[in-house]
This record gives C-alpha cells, sequence and structure tokens, in this order.
C-alpha cells in the first residue's frame, strides 16, 4: 500500500461523542452476535462496548466539531449487549429527554439512530419486560406510521415502484435500514 493512511485517535480533550458511540453500538451488537458460539470473546466484546459508552457520556463532543479529526475527515464525512443491562436501562429511563423519547422523527440512519432506540425498547415494553418506558414506544409507533404511505403522518417519498426514496446521497441507506426496523 503506497498511500497514506492518517490515523485519527479521541480522547477526553478531544471527544467524538458520535464516532465512540458507534463503536460501543458495533462492540454490543457483535457481543449478541457472538454471545452463543464464543461467550469469552462476547464478554470481551461487552466489556469494551461499556467502556466505549462511558466515555461517549462522559466527554461529549461531536467528531466535526474535534480539531484533531475535523480537519481529516470533514471533506470526507461531515454532512451533518448489554442492551439488558440494568445501568443502561436505567439510564434510558432516566435520560429520556436527552435521547428524544418524546420526539416525532422521521427519519432513520447514519446520522439519526433514534427510531432503533425506540423500537428496541418498544419490544421490551410490548413483551412486558419494561413499564416506564411508553413514552419510547409512543416514538417508535409514530415513527412507524410515517413509513406507511398514503397515512395522515407520512413523511416519506417513495419512487413510482414503491421504494422508499430520500433525496440525497446513499439513498439505500435509509432503506435498508428502516427495512431492518421493520422486520
Amino acid at each position: 500500500m503506497d498511500t497514506a493512511r492518517t490515523v485519527y485517535a479521541v480522547d477526553s480533550p478531544n471527544p467524538a461523542s458520535d464516532v465512540a458511540g458507534e463503536k460501543a453500538a458495533a462492540l454490543s451488537a457483535s457481543s449478541m452476535a457472538f454471545r452463543s458460539s464464543d461467550p469469552g470473546y462476547a464478554d470481551t466484546l461487552l466489556r469494551n462496548a461499556m467502556k466505549a459508552f462511558e466515555f461517549v457520556d462522559t466527554y461529549r463532543g461531536a467528531y466535526n466539531d474535534n480539531a484533531n479529526v475535523r480537519d481529516g475527515v470533514c471533506p470526507f464525512y461531515c454532512d451533518f449487549d448489554g442492551y439488558q443491562d440494568g445501568g443502561y436501562l436505567d439510564y434510558i429511563q432516566n435520560n429520556g429527554k436527552t435521547l428524544g423519547a418524546e420526539d416525532n422523527i422521521n427519519e432513520f440512519g447514519w446520522d439519526n439512530k433514534h427510531a432503533g432506540l425506540y423500537v428496541l425498547i418498544s419490544k421490551e415494553v410490548l413483551e412486558g419486560n419494561m413499564f416506564n418506558l411508553e413514552s419510547y414506544k409512543s416514538s417508535a409507533d409514530s415513527f412507524m406510521c410515517t413509513l406507511i404511505p398514503e397515512s395522515s403522518s407520512s413523511h416519506i417519498e417513495y419512487t413510482p415502484a414503491g421504494l422508499i426514496y430520500k433525496p440525497g446521497g446513499s439513498n439505500l441507506q435509509h432503506v435498508t435500514s428502516i427495512s431492518f426496523l421493520l422486520y
């Protein structure tokens, strides 16, 4: 490889909650995926996900506001399981406003993961595992209604053949992400 590969890092004086949050989510999801086949590795992934989440929650800031990272990444990227852990559940219950539990949203993609959070929590509410998080379920219901064509709350555009369409680049990002939530 003869192309320069610049490495960027985030730390407490130079946070990037969005990037570190993506890392925490990926590690947590990977932990769930490996839980049955390699529990030791799943535990390692989960421990690191929890450390990354702690960093995200303690040192808040966006990567495009981080001078150490911004100059290198913004020309390209700046468009603008531990999941059932009791501590995390307490966190989402006590930080609903910050996490947008009462927001009405009509997007799910790289820049806005709220709908995914709402749907995961709704599943737990519907299965009777949680009772104090109805506001998240209501937001998930509202989001799902925005996807239904000709619904009074629909905010989504469709192609003539019925594919969800969002103007701008990476249209299939939205289609695949939303399809995942509908599954």
